[in-house]
């Protein structure tokens, strides 16, 4: 059995601006049933509550399905709501849009085992289903973060296996209604994925993501910085001659950059590893922690 466990660390301000010590918890809450059921993003709503994006085994018939949580400040659940049809069904992002709706993104099976599409699902404020986008590429699609542009419209950042061993990044740019506006695919001949994806001030977008086909080691930090079009202006690797994998990208204050996820190549292998690159993707340092076993990143905040 594996539970959903959402936890919300609530920081004073003393405390994160004058001392180094550990922050209360204010509380903590597990969702879950007798099966298997895993988060895979939380969203802060505009009134202080959060939207869980699960998968959940434990109810209905026992295939994976899509779960959603809404709670409100103090981690009380406020609704659920779940998928429904015949086969599995997942989401990985999400974002609120100005209707105190949201745009889930992530991906479904549909009786083909070579067919996964990207899947889009807008609901209203209280989780009910309003329409739903799927998209197509090369076969095997897995749609990882989607965030809400300037425009209204959508970011997505997809990896697409097709019917290969490799896989390349995908990255997808729709309306504010799920219409697609353009995509473009980013890869060589060997593995090459992403997770995180974000707009930046200039409205052109930046991709966190990993590389075999390009770099020093087996697999590399890979940097994508790309135009409104979703076109490259450059791309950069980080990494060792072993393997590093980038989970997540955020902008940094100065216009820059700044990547995490873990590195064997550097510690004792198997740490957590941020990059923290310029605006034009030069690289101005990076740091390891960890111990003796293994340590990755998820994910990475900028402080105020």
């Amino acid at each position: 059995m594996m539970r959903i466990l959402a936890a919300v660390l609530l920081l004073g301000v003393q405390a994160c601006t004058t001392s180094a010590q550990l922050p209360d918890t204010m509380w903590t809450r597990t969702f879950g049933g007798p099966a298997w059921d895993t988060c895979s993003d939380v969203v802060c709503t505009e009134d202080g509550g959060y939207l869980v994006i699960a998968r959940t085994q434990s109810f209905g018939d026992g295939t994976t399905r899509m779960w959603l949580l809404l709670l409100d400040d103090n981690g009380d659940t406020v609704w659920t709501r779940m998928s429904t049809g015949p086969y599995r069904t997942w989401g990985t992002s999400g974002t609120q849009v100005p209707d105190d709706g949201f745009m889930i993104l992530g991906g479904k099976a549909t009786g083909n085992p070579d067919e996964y599409p990207v899947w889009l699902v807008r609901t209203n404020s209280i989780g009910d289903t309003l329409w739903t986008r799927n998209f197509w590429g090369l076969g095997e699609e897995l749609g990882e973060s989607i965030v809400r542009t300037s425009d209204g419209g959508f970011f997505i950042v997809a990896s697409d296996s097709g019917s290969t061993a490799d896989s390349d990044i995908l990255v997808m740019k729709t309306d504010s209604f799920g219409a697609m506006v353009w995509f473009h695919t980013y890869g060589g001949s060997d593995l090459d994925f992403a997770f995180s994806g974000i707009e930046t001030p200039d409205g052109g977008f930046a991709v966190g993501g990993s590389t075999r086909s390009y770099g020093a080691g087996s697999l590399d930090f890979w940097l994508l910085r790309l135009d409104a079009n979703g076109d490259s202006i450059f791309s950069r690797t980080f990494g060792g001659p072993a393997w590093e994998r980038c989970d997540a990208i955020v902008l940094a204050d100065d216009g820059g950059f700044v990547l995490a996820g873990n590195t064997s190549s550097y510690g004792a292998g198997g740490d957590m590893w941020l990059v923290k690159a310029a605006s034009n993707g030069d690289s101005l340092w990076s740091r390891y922690y960890g111990g003796s076993l293994g340590e990755a990143a998820s994910s990475v905040v900028c402080t105020e």
